[in-house]
């Protein structure tokens, strides 16, 4: 197999190792225990970038992995000698710019040491997720001050942004633009999948996709895994308060990527 001098990845909070340290912890020091590490290590691979974050969207992680890469080059990196291993999310997210008004509130006196995810901090956006809320909250009164619209935002998505067709063709254009973008770099890398799989084989959402995608081998198991059912079924005791996994799952999920590069790729 080719030997590789870096690796990046990114994707979302499966990617970023969210819960390895414990309940609901999101800190950067969960990547250090995450599956693209373990990876990394079982590939022979010196140097690791994990750019995925908590609650990501599949448009942050392709722009992500473009603006990692275009660094990269910059600072004089072969990327013929970068693996990439990208870990897509769900559809149905959405990223919102709020770093004006989080400016505005903290200029009127409410103060925090931390904000509730990490873009906020990172990027100044936010991303929407219809499954999670977050409460901005003044840490010298302890007072909630904002919900960042949550409720507001999720209920104008459903009804007039989010459509499963739709967000199924953003969501397999942006898999085929970084396929192309790597390609023109030539790097190699492998796509999975975190919660979403292909595998609606009645559903015309997806069926039109499915022959360009089954060729390609750098697409693990798109059509019957994601890292999370897969977790959930085989390691349900290895869960977190949240749904993610422990440290051993990690562990064990990169091998299962190594023992698949092993067997596939040359």
């Amino acid at each position: 197999m080719k030997k590789y001098n870096f690796l990046i990845s990114c994707g979302d909070s499966f990617t970023s190792g969210m819960e390895i340290l414990g309940d609901k912890d999101v800190s950067e020091e969960n990547k250090a225990h995450s599956y693209p590490i373990h990876l990394a290590d079982l590939m022979g691979i010196p140097d690791v970038s994990n750019t995925a974050l908590p609650g990501a969207t599949n448009e942050f992680i392709a722009r992500q992995t473009v603006m990692d890469v275009l660094r990269l080059e910059k600072e004089g990196v072969d990327t013929s000698k970068i693996f990439a291993l990208i870990g897509w999310t769900s559809i149905n997210r959405f990223e919102i710019y709020i770093k004006d008004r989080l400016d505005m509130i903290k200029n009127s006196g409410v103060y925090w040491d931390q904000l509730p995810s990490p873009e906020m901090s990172y990027f100044g956006t936010n991303f929407v997720n219809p499954t999670i809320a977050k409460t901005l909250v003044d840490e010298k009164s302890g007072t909630p001050y904002w919900d960042f619209g949550h409720a507001d935002s999720v209920k104008f998505l459903n009804e007039y942004v989010w459509n499963d067709k739709l967000e199924y063709d953003k969501f397999f254009s942006q898999v085929m633009l970084l396929k192309g973008f790597l390609e023109s770099k030539q790097i190699n890398f492998l796509f999975h999948l975190n919660v979403h799989a292909w595998n609606s084989p009645n559903d015309c959402r997806v069926e039109k996709y499915r022959d360009l995608l089954s060729d390609d081998k750098r697409f693990f198991k798109f059509e019957t895994f994601t890292f999370s059912d897969w977790g959930n079924r085989t390691y349900p005791w290895e869960r977190r308060a949240e749904g993610h996994f422990k440290r051993p799952v990690h562990l064990k999920f990169a091998e299962l990527l190594k023992k698949y590069i092993d067997e596939n790729y040359d």
